[in-house]
């Protein structure tokens, strides 16, 4: 059985010297073969793939992961290298996801153009949300509480405690088959905003476990949202002497306002629990058994929109 094989011809051969061939797009010389520069990928013409994979390609299974607008190069165009983005209705205010809309250029009437990522949509929330949340950290000297009998307390001995903090904000997307339409093959849905916290509790030497009690709160358009910390499901690392919780919250796409600010707290006081499965806290003094706390607190600010000059005729 004879072996076919794809032989690529140089300029030189076919007389042909047009830098420019498919889609518009200039021919890379300097390569050992001849590819288009698509400046997101190189696009090798004879055998009609890119020349590495697509970073969308475990979101399209059914393609090959190295395919050129899912295969269809007569109606589609792929300048970023990420094909499908999100669009957002001008008379609803949602965001929608549209297999065939690659660029503000091809964006349907009576929707604006929003961009391939979650992150994309929280830019155009409020550009603020983009933005790094930095951590906060919280050291207190307190004292370990026993109980001893109903009511009062004995102090065994002086403890450092360290509470570290830091939040992140994220766009909440999901693939849902069942919700998947013509323009919409993977079913994919904004559902809203994700807030989670992450805080990592230590200590100096004690005979015990240490634990922190705290929750996040958020305040987003006149409305609170709570979560209470608790430990991460399944396996993860930590240091020794800590202790690692995790909280997260939603506000819904229907709760979501353009521009607007929010506000985060994550707030809480450490627990000690001894070897009889007693939890007992960390107090400011012995005289004064009041648990220590901590609080950290965010804010991002909200999009000051420009009011317009008043017009003379």
């Amino acid at each position: 059985m004879s072996r076919r094989t794809c032989v690529r011809l140089s300029p030189s051969q076919t007389g042909f010297h047009q830098r420019y061939g498919f889609n518009g797009k200039e021919f890379e010389n300097g390569l050992d073969w001849r590819v288009n520069d698509f400046g997101a990928r190189m696009y090798d013409p004879v055998l009609g793939r890119w020349g590495r994979v697509d970073p969308k390609a475990h979101e399209r299974v059914s393609f090959s992961t190295y395919n050129y607008c899912s295969n269809d190069p007569i109606n589609r165009v792929d300048p970023t290298g990420a094909i499908d983005e999100w669009v957002k209705s001008n008379s609803k205010g949602e965001y929608e996801w549209m297999d065939n809309v690659t660029s503000a250029k091809n964006t349907p009437v009576g929707y604006s153009y929003v961009g391939t990522s979650g992150s994309d949509i929280l830019k155009d929330i409020n550009p603020n949300f983009g933005s790094s949340q930095q951590s906060q950290t919280s050291s207190r000297i307190g004292y370990i509480a026993a109980d001893v009998e109903e009511g009062k307390y004995a102090v065994n001995h002086m403890i450092n405690v360290r509470e570290k903090s830091a939040i992140s904000i994220s766009a909440d997307v999901s693939f849902n088959l069942n919700n998947k339409a013509a323009n919409n093959s993977m079913g994919r849905t904004f559902n809203g905003i994700t807030v989670s916290s992450t805080i990592i509790s230590s200590n100096s030497e004690l005979d015990g476990s240490m634990n922190s009690g705290a929750a996040l709160n958020v305040s987003y358009c006149g409305k609170a949202f709570m979560s209470s910390f608790e430990e991460p499901a399944g396996a993860y690392i930590k240091a020794t002497g800590t202790s690692v919780n995790v909280a997260s919250l939603s506000i819904p796409a229907s709760s979501i306002t353009k521009n607007a600010g929010l506000s985060a707290n994550v707030s809480g006081g450490w627990w000690i629990t001894n070897s009889a499965n007693l939890p007992t806290p960390v107090v400011y003094h012995p005289l004064v058994p009041i648990p220590q706390s901590f609080s950290h607190k965010w804010s991002v600010s909200p999009v000051e929109m420009p009011i317009p000059k008043n017009k003379h005729y």
